[in-house]
């Protein structure tokens, strides 16, 4: 969440409502492109995350929230 929060602010709100549509239709092909790259990754990450979730005797429930 700290990641996604220091990418969220009223100032970026403002800019993105007068960033024409194509543009941002552009940045989110960017962004699509680039998870779908780094989708190996992510999904190894996330198995490690829930590996040290279940260690640690986190809920089954938070733990499907990962």
């Amino acid at each position: 969440m700290k990641l996604l929060s220091q990418f969220y602010s009223p100032r970026i709100s403002k800019i993105l409502a007068l960033t024409d549509t194509a543009t941002k239709n552009s940045v989110l092909r960017d962004l699509s492109e680039a998870l779908a790259l780094a989708s190996a990754e992510i999904i190894s990450a996330n198995a490690l995350d829930v590996e040290h979730a279940q260690t640690a005797g986190i809920s089954a429930a938070m733990i499907d929230r990962l």
